[in-house]
């Protein structure tokens, strides 16, 4: 294999963590209208390598605890929501949180490129679907019902916006936001790189 002039070889290294991630996460979705909701998801996971793609890596959840509960207010009723604990698995379709990293490495490709290395996200999102117990209290009587429900645990809208630390070896940041109609987004996170 000959190695062009225009293209020597190149070798660089990055301290970005590559084999596994570990930590926390939760998301709290508050909104009064058009009834008072206080809904958190939370997560404590680890996260392993789905994917190598050229110069960055995507990771999936592969173990750990998701869980998430809420409360409402329904007039008179008030309404309590549990996600059950859920333990994530490699290689669920769709998995239930991903990281999309890029890893500081220079590819060679100098004025090519219009990005320079960097660690940045790509991804950086929890959503997973818990089997969730409702249940309706009113003056009345009380209800329960159990339906499969998605619970946020770690979003951001921007990914691009945070990035893995100076050392390489955490990934933490938060997140708030107003959406549509009211309703506050507060997310929080937190992950150490796992040595091989």
């Amino acid at each position: 294999f000959s190695i062009p002039k225009l293209f020597p070889m190149v070798l660089s290294t990055s301290n970005v963590g590559c084999w596994k991630w570990q930590g926390t996460a939760s998301t709290n979705s508050r909104a009064s209208l058009p009834l008072p909701v206080d809904n958190t998801g939370r997560a404590t996971v680890t996260f392993e390598v789905a994917a190598t793609l050229p110069g960055r890596l995507q990771f999936e959840t592969s173990a750990g605890l998701i869980f998430g509960n809420g409360t409402a207010t329904l007039g008179v009723c008030s309404v309590t929501s549990v996600g059950a604990n859920r333990v994530p698995v490699k290689g669920e379709v769709p998995p239930g949180g991903t990281i999309d990293m890029n890893l500081d490495l220079d590819l060679g490709f100098g004025q090519i490129s219009s990005d320079p290395p960097n660690r940045k996200f790509l991804k950086l999102f929890g959503l997973t679907t818990l089997s969730t117990t409702t249940t309706v209290v009113c003056p009345n009587g009380t209800q329960v019902s159990t339906l499969d429900s998605s619970w946020d645990w770690l979003h951001t809208d921007v990914p691009g916006n945070y990035k893995v630390s100076t050392d390489g070896q955490t990934i933490e940041g938060s997140f708030t936001a107003v959406v549509p109609g009211g309703a506050t987004i507060d997310s929080v996170w937190k992950f150490t790189s796992v040595r091989e």
